[in-house]
């Protein structure tokens, strides 16, 4: 079952970095290294604060691979889309397709939701 305010927090998300692609210096104000909320802060993205939570608890090699795909994304202008699939532990796939009209970066996160996280059902980190 997945949680619906985390649903909600990845179409927005989607939104921003597929459908209205973010312009270059968007791109360079990502920081791979910092928090994950505050990389959405910086682009204007409106998260509830457990959401805020939850991105700023995933393990460090994804929240900095997140980060670093979108930003590097932006610098080229490739769209990115994100898919959540729920799962016991963190982990992350990225693909990318170039053809000959573009390219797309595909990145599918998969974890526990922020309901099984705050309810102690799973591990996270």
């Amino acid at each position: 079952m997945s949680d619906p305010i985390h649903v909600a927090m990845i179409q927005r998300i989607q939104q921003r970095f597929f459908l209205e692609s973010l312009e270059a210096e968007e791109g360079v104000a990502l920081d791979p290294f910092g928090p994950v909320s505050e990389g959405l802060a910086r682009l204007g993205l409106e998260v509830p604060d457990e959401l805020l939570e939850y991105v700023d608890a995933l393990p460090i090699a994804i929240s900095a691979s997140l980060l670093a795909v979108a930003g590097a994304a932006a610098q080229r202008a490739i769209p990115v889309s994100f898919a959540w699939l729920a799962g016991f532990d963190f982990e992350m796939t990225i693909a990318q397709a170039d053809r000959s009209g573009g390219s797309l970066i595909t990145v599918i996160l998969r974890g526990p939701s922020p309901s099984d996280l705050a309810g102690g059902r799973a591990t996270g980190a």
